[in-house]
Order: C-alpha cells, then sequence, then structure tokens
C-alpha cells in the first residue's frame, strides 16, 4: 500500500491539498487508511489540511454531472453520490480523480445492508453470506434493524446505472468497454455511505479527499471545519450571482455557462471563491506519533456507525432503546396494564403543547434525563446506557397513567401540566428519601404526609409501563429461539472472539 499513499499524496499535490508535514497518511493493515501525527507537537486550532472546493468530488462536478440528478440529503443523495463516484471508479486512470480513488482499498465496505447480498464468487463468499445473514438474525428488534428497515436498495441496482453508462460509454473510458456490475456499484455506495461528507449547499454530499482519511473517535483531536455552506445552490458562488435576482435571461446565460463549463473542467464561479474551501482544524492538543481522529458526529450511537460505517465502539455514552408514539400507545393499550382510552385520547391531544414546555424541574431527578440530540427531535422516547428514561418518555407514560378519577377532570391543558408537575416532584422526594440507607426512613413514607398517595400510585403505574415497555422490546429482539441471559450471551460472544482472533 505504500505505493498507493504515495500516489494520493502526489496527486494532492497536483490538485492544491495541503497537507501539514506534522501529518501523514498510512496504511494499517487491520484499520485500513488513517492519519498519524509525527514527531512533532501540534497545538490546539492548527489548520492541518487544507482542500479546494474543485478538489472534492460531488454530483456537481463529476463526469456525467449533467445527466445525475442532486438530492440535499438523505438516501437519494448516497445514491446519485454512489452513482457519480462509481463513473469515477470505471473511467480508471483518465479519471481527474484517480490519484485519490485508487487510495480506496478492499472490496465492498462491510455494512449490514449488504450482509445478505451475493458479493464475489467461491466459497468465501458463500460463507462471508451465511454469517452475514446470521448476523442480521441478531439484529432483529435492535436499534441497528429499525435503521436498516427504512432504508431500501429497491433504487441500488442497474436499471439506472447500466443505460447512462453505455449512453455515455465515449466519455467514461476512451480505452476500455466498460462493464458495469451490481457489485462495483454496491462498492461505491459503500463507500460513499462510510467516507462522504456534507459539504455546501452546491455540491451538497461530496467524498473529500484526504478528510475522509480521519478515523472516528467520540474524543476527536480535528474536525472539518464549517465552510461557508449557504453558497448559490445553483452555481456555487459565494458572492451575489444571477441566481440572486429574479432576472430569467442573466439566470439562463450563467447556467448555459455552467454547462459548459461542466464539459471540460468542474465549474468555478471566481477566483476569490477558491479561498474559501474546507479545512481539518485541530480543537485539542496532538502529541507526537499518535493516531489523528476525526468524529463522525458527536452524537452517533453505535447502530448508526454499524449502519453506515461498518464499525461500532466498545463504550459508546450514546447508545440508547428508542421507541416511538405508536409503540408507546400499543405497548400501554395492552390488555394487562388497562390503560384508559381516555389516556390515550389525552396525550394525543396535547402531545405537542407539552413538548413544548419547561421540564427543566427534571433535572432535579437521577432517574430522568434530557435527550436533545437531532434523533429525538418531535418526541425522544429513549432509555439510555445508564437505565435513565428521557423525559419525553416520562412524560408520556405519566399522562397514560393518570389516575381514573382525575381523567375525568382532564378539559384543559393547565390541569394536566399541573398534575405532571405534582408528578415529578413526588418524584423527587421519593428518591431523596430513598437516597438515605435507613430501612425506617423507607418504611416512614407510608405515614409522611407531604407524599399524596395517589400520586405514588400513578408512579407506580408509570414504573410498570416502562417496565412493561422494556420487556416487550426485549422479548422481540435478537436471534428467535435463542433464550439467553446478558451473562450467557457474553460468554458466548467472548467464546466467539477469541475464536476468531
Amino acid at each position: 500500500m505504500e505505493h498507493k499513499i504515495a500516489t494520493l499524496n502526489a496527486w494532492c499535490t497536483l490538485n492544491g491539498i495541503e497537507i501539514d508535514n506534522r501529518i501523514k497518511v498510512y496504511w494499517n493493515p487491520d484499520t485500513g487508511i488513517g492519519v498519524r501525527s509525527k514527531h512533532l507537537y501540534t497545538p490546539p486550532h492548527t489548520t492541518l489540511v487544507r482542500i479546494p472546493k474543485d478538489a472534492v468530488l460531488s454530483t456537481r462536478n463529476c463526469t456525467l454531472s449533467e445527466f445525475i440528478p442532486s438530492s440535499p440529503c438523505g438516501l437519494a443523495a448516497q445514491l446519485a453520490l454512489a452513482l457519480a463516484l462509481y463513473i469515477e471508479i470505471l473511467k480508471g486512470k483518465i479519471s481527474r480523480w484517480f490519484g485519490y480513488l485508487q487510495s480506496f482499498y478492499g472490496n465492498v465496505v462491510d455494512i449490514p445492508l449488504f450482509w445478505d447480498r451475493e458479493i464475489g464468487v467461491g466459497e468465501s463468499s458463500h460463507a462471508r453470506l451465511e454469517d452475514g445473514k446470521c448476523a442480521l438474525e441478531w439484529l432483529q428488534g435492535t436499534e441497528a434493524h429499525k435503521i436498516l428497515n427504512k432504508l431500501t436498495d429497491n433504487n441500488i441496482t442497474l436499471i439506472v446505472v447500466q443505460p447512462l453508462i453505455h449512453r455515455h460509454r465515449e466519455n467514461i473510458s476512451k480505452r476500455n468497454a466498460v462493464e458495469p456490475t451490481l457489485h462495483g456499484f454496491y462498492r461505491a455506495y459503500s463507500l460513499v455511505s462510510s467516507r462522504a461528507f456534507l459539504v455546501d449547499a452546491y455540491h451538497g454530499l461530496s467524498m473529500v479527499p484526504i478528510a475522509d482519511a480521519f478515523n472516528h473517535e467520540l474524543q476527536n483531536h480535528v474536525h472539518l471545519e464549517e465552510s461557508d455552506y449557504h453558497v448559490c445552490s445553483e452555481c456555487g458562488s459565494l458572492h451575489e450571482c444571477p441566481h440572486d435576482r429574479d432576472d430569467a435571461m442573466s439566470i439562463a446565460a450563467v447556467d448555459h455557462i455552467t454547462s459548459m463549463a461542466r464539459s471540460v473542467v468542474p465549474f468555478v464561479v471566481d477566483n476569490d471563491d477558491q479561498d474559501h474551501g474546507y479545512h481539518m482544524v485541530t480543537n485539542t492538543a496532538i502529541p507526537p506519533d499518535a493516531e489523528v481522529y476525526n468524529t463522525y458526529g458527536e452524537t452517533l450511537t453505535n447502530a448508526q456507525l454499524l449502519t453506515q460505517y461498518g464499525f461500532i465502539l466498545e463504550v459508546n455514552d450514546n447508545d440508547v432503546l428508542a421507541w416511538e408514539m405508536g409503540d408507546i400507545i400499543g405497548c400501554a393499550s395492552s390488555d394487562c396494564l388497562r390503560v384508559s382510552r381516555v389516556n390515550n385520547g389525552l396525550m394525543q391531544r396535547y402531545w405537542s403543547e407539552l413538548c413544548q414546555l419547561d421540564w427543566t424541574i427534571m433535572a432535579e431527578t437521577s432517574l430522568i434525563y434530557t435527550d436533545n440530540s437531532e434523533r429525538t427531535k418531535g418526541g425522544g422516547f429513549t432509555v439510555n446506557g445508564d437505565g435513565k428514561v428521557s423525559h419525553h418518555l416520562w412524560l408520556a407514560m405519566a399522562v397514560l397513567s393518570l389516575s381514573q378519577g382525575f381523567e375525568r377532570v382532564c378539559e384543559d391543558i393547565e390541569t394536566i401540566v399541573n398534575r405532571l408537575r405534582n408528578l415529578v416532584n413526588t418524584q423527587i422526594m421519593l428518591e431523596s428519601h430513598l437516597e438515605v440507607e435507613d430501612e425506617e426512613v423507607e418504611i416512614s413514607l407510608v405515614d409522611d404526609d407531604t407524599i399524596d398517595p395517589e400520586l405514588v400510585q400513578e408512579l407506580i403505574q408509570i414504573c410498570q409501563l416502562i417496565i412493561h415497555l422494556c420487556a416487550d422490546r426485549h422479548s422481540k429482539t435478537g436471534k428467535k429461539g435463542l433464550n439467553k441471559t446478558v451473562s450467557e450471551l457474553g460468554q458466548l460472544f467472548d467464546v466467539g472472539y477469541s475464536f476468531y482472533t
């Protein structure tokens, strides 16, 4: 791999990518390409890599940019960029990005989306396929499985890829007859999934050379410094351009020039825009001779890391179990819990208003945490790795647990909110009592006039609902027919890990 790294470095020099001499791109047989510091100390706030905008690979500047629709984000953006990347890979040495692309080592990145796909031939491929199918069975009911269910591979086919490539064969490769394969496109998609960055409003999701060489760690050393994201989405200009005005003739003229420029070289609006590239900047000091890490996202769970990048962290504080509103209602409405339909109606009626209120009082309880991450917008019904429930999950269960005598007078949001705040205060009082390691104190709670027995019963109902919700989730998780405790599963995995390593 040393020659591939040398080719990559030479390509970077030719394309204006500046790499600080205190770091180096290297190859690790176990983890693949990465970045290490050399023998020098690097202080915080140091720009280690400068990447010009026209060095990135996107649907805007690839060989067939005129024929690939660009999408701002999501699966459509990944598929479009995968097509752009695959076309450049097929071009081989005549691709403008060959020096960068040749550094991609190996087969399809090992993401779960392809675990049940035929990739390669021979006995090893068959063994991999069977192992992948078995692994997917273990993911049943997990957060990773939920993410996979939202993805669809209906568009990851050659229905679009093959005709486009055959139609523009001369533009793709004038030397060799290229034949697109599903395996090749899978590889391109997996590279996009594990490497791409969302850079600005023009390029959108893009392959960013060298920036994608930094491996992931939550305690990261560097980050991709936010560039001027809000450039013109039509031409990429950072400054005022004809697209900022309602001038149809000016827009048409710029579009014509843009399309002509794309057929020759990647379109550049003006030289001044080139000063605003993408920078990898240190946010902490980097010691000599150490791996230099970026973070792919500070709130990414292991489920997200596995499905998108093909790896997990041994310890990840972001991990949670999550439910949606339908799961909450369905579980709470089961016969054994007897949650009334009136309470279900109350939650559906008032939920959006409840979420907008100030619940900072919950910070005083040790059993509830506030989950404000991106994944929980609109209601984060989660339990974290410490066994704490999110404030949204607690609120939902509290509404469902309102006593039958109380539900008949719940005609306005203010009444419900007052009741919920009383519940929180009661829980805080109970926790403060239980923190005292004295059995007599616990017994005296029965005679404590400051605690409303009805509120205590509602808190017990909340606990029962959460326990039932988790038990229901546990029963649907993992490989079917294998009833083992967490301890037994841990021993099983330890044996398997020792065998394979």
